[in-house]
């Protein structure tokens, strides 16, 4: 697994600006494997940060315990992916697709989630100190002792989210 994710890294370094929309097949193909993988069998944390996964086709996948913190993963694809405990502090999330998605323990501080979907989400005791989740869709997510202080808010839809135990403090809630 470290060979492939430092071949992931070394082939999506953020900041070069011919990439992408979409990862290329190579990082993809990278990508399907890491995401099918058994956690149990991890000996390390795997480390994807700084990584650009725009667009990156992640469903279901198996990203337990992961360092994603300052990748790019706008527009990507994490339906019911396992993301508990996974690092994706000051990450680009914007309008990423994480229904159904476990998040839970998940390092979230200071991530752009802005219009993601993080409907039926489970991001309880989740770290989102400072993360930006305007317009987001929040819809029946779990927010059980997540910590939102010094978030952003403004018009997400917290319809039927539970957040209960949530740290709100200084958190932007203006519609």
């Amino acid at each position: 697994m470290e060979v492939l994710t430092a071949f992931i890294r070394e082939k999506t370094k953020i900041g070069f600006s011919d990439q992408p929309v979409h990862p290329r097949d190579d990082v993809q193909s990278a990508l399907i494997v890491i995401l099918r993988r058994v956690y149990k069998y991890d000996q390390q944390e795997l480390d994807l940060n700084s990584c650009y996964l725009q667009g990156a086709n992640l469903e279901k996948a198996q990203l337990e315990h992961v360092d994603l913190s300052l990748a790019n993963l706008k527009d990507a694809i994490l339906v019911e992916a396992n993301l508990k405990d996974a690092n994706l502090g000051t990450s680009q999330l914007e309008h990423v697709l994480l229904s159904n998605a476990c998040l839970e323990k998940a390092r979230l501080y200071r991530a752009d989630l802005k219009r993601a979907d993080l409907s039926e989400a489970n991001l309880d005791q989740a770290n989102l100190t400072g993360a930006d989740l305007r317009d987001a869709n929040l819809i029946g997510a779990s927010l059980n002792s997540v910590n939102l202080t010094e978030a952003h808010l403004e018009r997400a839809n917290l319809t039927g989210a539970n957040l209960e135990n949530a740290d709100l403090m200084g958190a932007n809630l203006k519609n």
